[in-house]
């Protein structure tokens, strides 16, 4: 099993995988799901570049979420 994962070219494997969800999105959800996974990428992609953690990226995102939910709608 070692042997054969060590094998593995990553790089198409992970080209796989994206080619993958792509098609799986579309066909599942069509144009607006394509459309959310690409938002939801570039939110990903963000803190790495930005130089900040993920983490705080997501509090942004989940405190305003939190607020609206408990009544503290805007």
């Amino acid at each position: 099993f070692a042997r054969l994962i060590a094998r593995v070219d990553y790089k198409k494997l992970n080209n796989a995988i994206i080619l993958f969800l792509i098609v799986m999105t579309l066909l599942l959800s069509g144009a607006l799901g394509l459309l959310v996974l690409m938002t939801a990428t570039a939110i990903g992609l963000l803190p790495p570049l930005w130089g900040v953690k993920r983490t705080q990226g997501m509090g942004v995102l989940i405190l305003p979420l939190v607020l609206f939910y408990f009544g503290f709608g805007f």
